[in-house]
C-alpha cells in the first residue's frame, strides 16, 4: 500500500511533469492544436515536383509558400491563397481564392491542383521534401532555385492585356536569352536580338532586329508581331524565383516568362 508521503510525492512528480510539457516552447496545450511543424515551415517557399497520378507541365509548375494566415502561392497560371487549420501533421485547407488570368493550355492542371490542395489530410517533411497527403494523390514539393537574368534561357509565359496576362500555344516557342549585352531568342516563328544594359531593376533594350521570314500561321505571326511590340517598351525588370517579369517605365506589366527546365 502506498504511503501518504509516497502519494505526494507521486502528485507532486506528476505535477511538475505536466508543468515541464506545458510550458515547452512550441508544445500544445491539452485543447490546442499543435502547430510546431508550421513553425519550421512557416516563410518557406516550395515548388511541385511530383504530383501522384499527374504529369505537371513544363515551365508551369505550381508553387507553395506558407505564411501566417494559411497557404498561397501559383498554380502555374494565377495567384491563389487558401486558410489553413494545423494540428500536428493533420492539415485542413479552406477555401481557395485566386486571380482570374487565363492560360491557355494550363487550367485543366490549375483545377485538378487547387482541388487536390482542398483535399489535403496530412503532410511530412523529411529534409528538403515536402509531401502533402491528399485525397486526390501525394503532392511532393523541394525548395524553389533562384534563376539569373544571365544563364537563363526564358520561355514566355504570357503576354500583358490590360489587367490579365493572356498566355497561348505559341509562347512555348517564344524565348528570351541574356548573354553578353545582348537578348537574342525565337518570337515564335522569326529570331530576333537586341542590345541591352541592366542596372539594378532597369532594362533597357536598344533597337530589335530580327529575320523577317513569312510564318504559315497567321496566329503565329500575330503572336510574334505582339511580343516584339511589347519587348520595345520595356524598361524594368524582375526576378522572382523562376519568373521574370518585364515592365515598362511606368511600372504597367508587359511579358512574363519562367526559366526553362533543364
Amino acid at each position: 500500500m502506498m504511503t501518504k508521503v509516497q502519494l505526494i510525492s507521486k502528485r507532486l512528480w506528476l505535477l511538475l511533469l505536466f508543468l515541464a510539457v506545458a510550458c515547452t516552447p512550441g508544445a500544445a496545450r491539452p485543447g490546442e492544436p499543435d502547430t510546431s511543424l508550421l513553425d519550421q515551415l512557416l516563410g518557406t517557399d516550395w515548388n511541385l515536383v511530383t504530383w501522384e497520378g499527374m504529369t505537371i507541365l513544363p515551365n508551369a509548375a505550381p508553387t507553395l509558400a506558407f505564411e501566417e494566415a494559411g497557404l498561397g502561392g501559383t498554380t502555374g497560371c494565377n495567384h491563389y491563397f487558401g486558410m489553413a487549420v494545423w494540428d500536428g501533421a493533420d492539415l485542413t485547407v479552406g477555401e481557395i481564392e485566386m486571380t482570374e488570368m487565363f492560360c491557355e493550355g494550363v487550367m485543366e492542371q490549375e483545377r485538378a491542383y487547387i482541388q487536390a490542395l482542398q483535399t489535403a489530410e496530412s503532410l511530412t517533411l523529411a529534409g528538403e521534401t515536402l509531401t502533402i497527403h491528399t485525397a486526390e494523390g501525394d503532392l511532393t514539393f523541394q525548395p524553389p532555385t533562384q534563376a539569373t537574368l544571365t544563364d537563363t534561357i526564358w520561355v514566355l509565359g504570357g503576354i500583358a492585356q490590360g489587367d490579365a496576362v493572356m498566355n497561348t500555344w505559341i509562347d512555348s516557342d517564344i524565348t528570351a536569352e541574356f548573354k553578353e549585352g545582348h537578348i537574342a531568342g525565337s518570337a515564335g516563328c522569326n529570331s530576333y536580338s537586341a542590345p541591352y544594359e541592366a542596372e539594378g531593376t532597369s532594362l533597357t533594350l536598344g533597337q530589335i532586329v530580327n529575320t523577317l521570314m513569312a510564318c504559315e500561321d497567321e496566329e503565329r505571326n500575330q503572336r510574334e508581331s505582339e511580343f516584339l511590340t511589347a519587348l520595345m517598351s520595356v524598361a524594368q525588370y524582375e526576378i522572382h524565383r523562376t519568373t521574370l517579369t518585364l515592365s515598362d517605365a511606368e511600372g504597367n506589366l508587359l511579358l512574363t516568362f519562367q526559366a526553362q527546365e533543364n
